[in-house]
């Protein structure tokens, strides 16, 4: 009888230890499913922290850091960092508008997201001032993100592009600093017409420093400094872009090349010390103006052409010293 007593009491601390574990198990897996989202509502009012302020429901300032994507879903407002941080765990966006026109994101740290900022139809919003970085896109405007201006941030190590706008057009990107990302620095997609990209400092970045495809024409691209990537400018099945005055030095791959483009103007532009041509277009490419441009290239041979130039001058050095010092 003692025995049975002693196996129900062992039973039931063993039942016991498994119901605080799954209980335990149950809070943790809810812990990791909820997401957190911080709300700027349409009426004005915060929702999901107490770290932003207002006292007019016009400018919004946050007042210390944030882990959680922010949504803006109130037009005609001011939102300044003052260099505080929004990060999040690689995954949802930084701050999202949708449909919202006359904001500005300024003065603001933002890490570590899918989209560090994302637009889709939003307009005449004003990027300015932050520093993006460690995101997998730096800022994304989707669908008819139009007449907005993304001027002197910081966007930095993006596992794809820096700046990517889709099918948004009258937009300016100005005197950014878009540096190591994994993918083009700024890249133009898909009817994304009429855009001014200008002032810019380019360098580092994996694949164009700036690259338009799939029907981006009418764009302006002038006086940036494009240096140390893969391809400098890279315009892909677009036509009717001027690209002028620009400094394009030390690409891998080429300065400028023009593929399946037509009617572009490459004008003025300095391009030097790039491997492959300085300017390129490729027998699809069509009507297009090309002058005034100086240009002086480094051909693809000439890299492994110069080492092996360098290694026979130090082999006959070396046997050259060794006769002369058996001649002693």
């Amino acid at each position: 009888m003692v025995e049975f007593y002693r196996t129900v009491l062992t039973f039931s601390v063993i039942l016991s230890l498994l119901s605080t574990v799954l209980i335990g198990l149950t809070i943790n897996i809810r812990r990791v499913e909820a997401i957190e989202t911080i709300y700027i509502r349409a009426d004005g009012s915060i929702e999901g922290t107490a770290d932003i302020f207002t006292e007019d429901n016009i400018s919004y300032t946050l007042i210390a850091a944030i882990n959680e994507p922010i949504v803006v879903e109130r037009s005609n407002i001011i939102i300044d960092g003052e260099e505080h941080t929004v990060s999040g765990a690689r995954t949802g966006t930084g701050f999202t508008l949708t449909n919202i026109s006359n904001v500005t994101i300024r003065n603001i740290n933002i890490e570590d997201f899918t989209y560090g900022i994302c637009l889709d139809e939003s307009l005449n919003n004003y990027i300015s001032g932050n520093n993006i970085a460690n995101n997998n896109y730096g800022i994304a405007f989707w669908r008819w993100a139009n007449h907005n201006m993304i001027a002197e941030n910081n966007i930095t190590a993006s596992v794809e592009c820096g700046i990517r706008l889709d099918q948004s057009s009258h937009n300016i990107i100005s005197e950014n600093n878009v540096t190591a990302n994994n993918d083009a620095g700024i890249a133009l997609h898909t009817f994304s017409e009429n855009n001014t990209i200008f002032g810019n400092i380019i360098t580092a970045n994996n694949d164009a420093g700036i690259h338009l495809y799939a029907s981006s024409h009418n764009n302006t691209i002038s006086g940036n400094n494009v240096a140390n990537n893969n391809w400098g400018i890279l315009i892909w099945d677009s036509d009717n872009n001027t690209i002028s005055g620009n400094n394009v030095t030390a690409n891998n791959d080429g300065g400028i090349h023009l593929l399946g483009s037509n009617n572009n103007t490459v004008a003025g532009n300095n391009l030097t010390a790039n491997r492959g041509s300085a300017i390129y277009q490729d027998e699809s490419s069509l009507n297009n103006t090309i002058s005034g441009n100086i240009g002086v290239s480094i051909p693809f041979w000439m890299g492994w052409w110069l080492w092996l130039v360098l290694a026979i001058v130090a082999g006959v050095v070396l046997i050259a010293g060794i006769y002369f010092l058996r001649k002693r």
